[in-house]
């Protein structure tokens, strides 16, 4: 279990390849992951949550839809799944909080590269070490 202060994504399909909305009770969150190569900065992943209400936090998230951009924040943990033969474990945030920062930006979680700095990003030294 770990304390989320801040986590910032973009609202993701319910159900994949459907354009069913998110439930009352829990939503899809996709935190994209990029690195410079040259000037472009590329996609090179990202990490899927669900995000679901803190015991007794009552957050509607219903009304947030596909590529917005939010803000969580919460504790993450992981809940089992089975489904026939297959099982897994899903990462899911315990939310106290969900914020709306902007109505679907779809183009800031596109596959592909972007030409300038995504805003709040800094600049990093190459050359750390680390």
């Amino acid at each position: 279990m770990a304390k989320i202060e801040s986590m910032i994504g973009f609202v993701t399909e319910w159900k994949y390849g459907s354009d069913e909305p998110n439930p009352k009770w829990a939503m899809k969150v996709s935190e994209p992951h990029s690195k410079k190569d040259g000037v472009k900065w590329v996609k090179v992943g990202s990490t899927n949550y669900t995000i679901k209400a803190a015991y007794g936090v009552d957050i509607d998230f219903s009304k947030f839809g596909k590529n917005d951009r939010v803000e969580v924040k919460g504790t993450q943990v992981s809940e089992s799944w089975e489904s026939g033969d297959k099982r897994g474990k899903n990462l899911v945030i315990k939310a106290t909080s969900v914020e709306l920062l902007t109505r679907g930006e779809r183009e800031s979680r596109q596959v592909g590269t972007f030409d300038r700095t995504p805003d709040g990003w800094v600049e990093v030294d190459s050359e750390l070490p680390f």
